[in-house]
């Protein structure tokens, strides 16, 4: 268990062991020579928080106990709580056992002191003996040094019941005892402790372990807040809600909720300012009961949390601006006594919060302040196990993380006004469904688009089809007429034709470009034969010779020159004879008739309207494709059947799932009051039509007035008279929805009918809806009117239902209260619930749901009304102050002095309360004067 679940302020459960032997009794079966520390670990290690010790007739082992518990506390904190009450078990008159518990500070001198004076003269640590006084007067005894007296088992042998058997001696005896330990519960002269007379006798269990074995074999779990005497005589006293015996519990009863505050400190608050430090609240993970005088500050700690946890915005919801407001102001920086505001620019809030139990415990501290920007905001950071760590979540997510319920009375009372906006509460109380729902919603939603998606698509491919049309039948004609001509002999003969020309053709042009080429070559040349040496002097044999050795190799050259013109000439000469031998062949004029047989049914075709041969063929071709397109168009118009047909059943799906959220919010409503005789809630499925008008406007992007009379209008009384979700209404759409209404009704706006179920709409929205485009209403597709709330009150169960609407405030409150208090587990924060109500309502209804919530949720109650911190046990009362700044004047469990004496201080007919329940308060508040 971590540190955080084992310490906490308040009451909680403690593991008691009431009858224990050390080897100061002797018969003490164990091995005699063990230690004081060995003998507290076997307590320990059984689990126990605390022992009382009863050796027979002495508490000589008492003192080297409690140092060995100091020296162990020393050492490891695991100690820090565990608690010794001295004791004793002595032998009365008449053979009967009592034990005698004092209190935790009391010495071996005390029980030497309290065996002297019930005058025992036998053995110590033995019971040979037997007290000179009679039961009765031990019992006095031990009342007398404020111990608490308890017959030792009751059922055995030398037990009360065992050792008297004469009633008239018994009763007395039995009405001054504080609690019997009972080891046998079937034992039949326990009858007897049912009279009234007794009824205030706890029963308890011990080990009575006279050997370390027998440790832990039998215990009993008690309720209290300090480990002291006096908590252990008021727990006694209250043995309904604060004893527990291990025969009946062998688990600890102590519960933790799944999540809880663990603190609020308020730092530099206008009532809370720099001087007085910062003012740090703990509470218990059970029910916290705080109160104090009129202005001492509890609803300031109710906005605090508010602040704190980001629960702000649930205030909006309530429609009801005054309680906004006076929030609102209570938000603002203060800066004058005759202006509101609480806040101060140094203000900061923390609320620290615990996640889990155990080793799944997480630490998170909520903390209201001024961010970088200037402006206060809460910012959320995780104890990581060695520091805290920012987490960056936004009020949303901080919200999601921990949630939690505040409520004043008059919100209660705003809830009862407007309860559409329970259905916040309800979604909260169900979030891990709810969120399961959304995700499914999300992915049918997604496939309800995606399939509209589709049709649009189709729908715009079958849109090409009129024109498709005219184009096959203008292709077909012209192929038509082109197959008819016989024209593919005629095309295929030309194009062979053609081709051979076109070889041949080729052919002699390649060769004329050669010819051409040598020709260009040779005409570049025709400079040769001009070619002369120049600036060559002739002076001497050889120069002559070097010179006329040039002129020679020109001549051969030009001779050379010469004779290549003439055969570049005679090559040209040769083609050209060779192609006009070739036109005039027998072969080109058989090639140029087919020519000319395809070009003159190209021009008879051309007459009919197709121009060449190309186009013929691709006429061919487009009257082929065309045909297959046309087909495809065939298998669009299935595909499009498909589709509107699957746009039919995703709608279908989508609103049977919108359906199933009424019905998971219906079974947590009908489950959490199926005890619950006050008030009945119910829900029409999707039927808050009116709330969805602004939202209609937004889907259809119209603005938030105008069209009144074509969407909702009422007369002068307030009561709807027309208008398209008038008309739904009306419709009363069942929790199981044949979707008729709703469908009708979409479909005629997605065509833009001029009438809608009974609506004929104004010209002007027509025409605005002409404006939209199909993706504008495709949220209209997915969206649905929230569900309407209904409440009926009635003030008995033998009363008729009425609307909640026709109750009194008190009764409305009631109601609300009773519904607020069974809907779920996170944290509950009331302030003054008891206010319009009448006692036997708190009584009935707050103080029974009260102790109910607190075995499963946390309870923050601000109360003036002693049953609701009473008679509902609170497990830690907060009393707040206020001497010019608020503060905390005490705090603990019901059984500390300090709470007692302030709730009969400061509690509207608190001395009422306590003579009801807690009459033992009174009792010992006079012991304590």
């Amino acid at each position: 268990m971590s540190r955080i679940t084992q310490h906490f302020p308040g009451s909680r459960w403690w593991k008691f062991d009431f009858h224990t032997h050390t080897p100061a009794s002797l018969d003490y079966r164990g091995d005699k020579a063990i230690t004081a520390e060995a003998w507290l670990r076997d307590y320990r290690n059984a689990g126990m928080d605390a022992v009382i010790v009863t050796d027979h007739n002495t508490g000589s082992w008492v003192d080297s106990l409690k140092a060995a518990l100091e020296q162990l506390r020393s050492q490891d904190e695991i100690w820090r709580d565990f608690t010794i009450f001295p004791g004793m078990e002595i032998s009365c008159n008449g053979g009967v056992h009592l034990i005698a518990i004092l209190d935790t500070d009391q010495t071996s001198a005390d029980i030497d002191a309290l065996r002297g004076a019930v005058g025992y003269q036998g053995t110590a640590g033995d019971s040979d003996g037997v007290t000179s006084l009679s039961v009765e007067q031990v019992i006095d005894k031990i009342h007398d040094i404020g111990g608490i007296a308890i017959a030792a088992h009751i059922d055995q042998p030398k037990g009360l019941l065992e050792s008297i058997k004469d009633h008239n001696t018994r009763l007395p005896i039995l009405q001054k005892l504080d609690a019997v330990e009972v080891i046998d519960s079937t034992y039949a002269d326990l009858a007897l402790l049912d009279d009234k007379r007794f009824s205030h006798l706890a029963r308890v269990l011990g080990s009575d372990s006279h050997h370390p074995n027998k440790v832990g074999r039998a215990y009993t779990w008690i309720k209290l807040s300090k480990l002291n005497s006096d908590g252990l005589k008021l727990a006694l006293l209250d043995k309904e809600v604060a004893i527990r015996r291990s025969d009946e519990s062998a688990q600890s009863p102590q519960t933790f909720p799944s999540h809880w505050i663990q603190s609020l400190t308020l730092e530099n608050l206008h009532l809370r300012r720099n001087g007085l430090g910062s003012l740090i609240m703990d509470f218990n993970p059970a029910y916290n009961a705080v109160i104090g005088g009129r202005g001492s500050g509890k609803s300031t700690l109710v906005e605090c949390l508010r602040l704190t946890l980001a629960r702000d915005g649930e205030l909006d919801a309530l429609g009801d601006e005054s309680i906004k407001r006076n929030f609102e102001e209570f938000k603002q920086i203060y800066s004058t006594r005759d202006k509101p505001g609480m806040m101060l620019n140094e203000t900061r809030l923390i609320a620290e919060v615990v996640k889990g139990c155990g080793k799944f415990e997480e630490r998170y501290q909520y903390v209201w302040q001024k961010n970088a920007f200037g402006s206060f905001g809460v910012a959320v950071i995780r104890w990581d196990g060695s520091k805290w760590q920012e987490t960056g979540l936004n009020d949303q997510q901080a919200r999601d993380l921990f949630p939690v319920k505040v409520f004043s009375q008059k919100q209660i009372l705003a809830l009862a006004k407007n309860p559409q906006s329970l259905l916040g509460y309800i979604d909260d109380s169900i979030r891990e469904q709810k969120d399961a729902w959304q995700t499914q919603f999300d992915l049918l939603k997604q496939n309800l688009l995606a399939a509209r998606l589709r049709v649009r698509g189709l729908k715009n491919e079958l849109k090409k089809k009129p024109a498709m049309q005219l184009d096959y039948q203008e292709a077909s004609r012209k192929a038509q007429a082109f197959l008819n001509a016989n024209f593919g002999d005629l095309l295929k003969n030309y194009q062979r034709a053609n081709q051979q020309k076109r070889a041949l053709d080729d052919f002699y042009q390649l060769l004329s470009n050669d010819i051409e080429a040598l020709q260009t070559g040779v005409e570049a040349a025709q400079n040769l034969p001009l070619t002369g040496v120049t600036q060559f002097i002739l002076e001497t044999p050889s120069e002559e010779q070097a010179y006329k050795a040039a002129l020679d190799i020109k001549g051969q050259l030009t001779q050379d020159y010469q004779t290549i013109v003439a055969l570049v000439n005679k090559m040209k000469a040769s083609l050209e004879q060779g192609v006009q031998t070739q036109s005039s062949s027998q072969w080109n004029l058989e090639n140029q008739s087919v020519i000319d047989a395809y070009m003159q049914e190209t021009q008879r075709l051309k007459e009919l309207g197709i121009g060449s041969a190309g186009e013929a063929a691709q006429a061919v071709a487009l009257e082929d494709r065309l045909r297959k397109q046309l087909g495809q168009m065939q298998a669009h118009e299935q595909a499009l059947t498909e589709a509107e047909n699957e746009v039919g059943q995703s709608e279908k799906l989508l609103t049977e799932h919108r359906t199933r959220l009424t019905q998971i919010r219906q079974e947590f409503i009908d489950d959490k009051l199926q005890d619950n005789d006050l008030i009945k809630v119910s829900l029409c499925s999707m039927g808050d039509v009116k709330d969805a008008v602004k939202k209609f406007r937004i889907l259809l992007r119209l603005p938030e007035s105008g069209f009144e009379g074509s969407i909702w209008s009422e007369d002068e009384n307030g009561i709807p008279n027309s208008g398209i979700l008038v008309d739904l209404a009306n419709s009363k759409m069942p929790a199981s929805l044949n979707s008729s209404s709703l469908f009708d009704m979409k479909a005629a706006i997605y065509n833009r009918n001029k009438q809608v179920l009974t609506t004929s709409l104004d010209g002007r929205l027509l025409k605005r809806l002409e404006t939209l485009t199909d993706e504008d209403f495709d949220s209209l597709a997915w969206w649905y009117p929230e569900d309407e709330v209904l409440l009926e009150y009635r003030p008995a169960s033998n009363k008729p239902w009425k609307p909640l609407n026709q109750a009194s405030a008190g009764q409305k409150t009631a109601a609300m209260l009773s519904f607020l208090l069974v809907q779920s587990n996170e944290p509950l924060i009331l302030d003054q619930p008891e206010d319009d109500l009448d006692n036997a309502l708190v009584s009935e209804l707050i103080v029974a749901q009260l102790r109910k919530n607190k075995a499963h949720r946390q309870l923050i109650i601000i109360t003036h009304n002693a049953n609701i911190v009473v008679n509902a046990d609170a497990e830690q009362v907060i009393t707040m102050k206020f001497d010019g700044q608020i503060g905390v004047d005490s705090s603990g469990g019901l059984q500390e002095t300090p709470v007692r004496q302030a709730i009969c201080r400061v509690m509207e007919g608190g001395e009422i309360a306590f003579k009801q329940r807690y009459q033992r308060i009174l009792k010992d508040l006079e012991v304590v004067r």
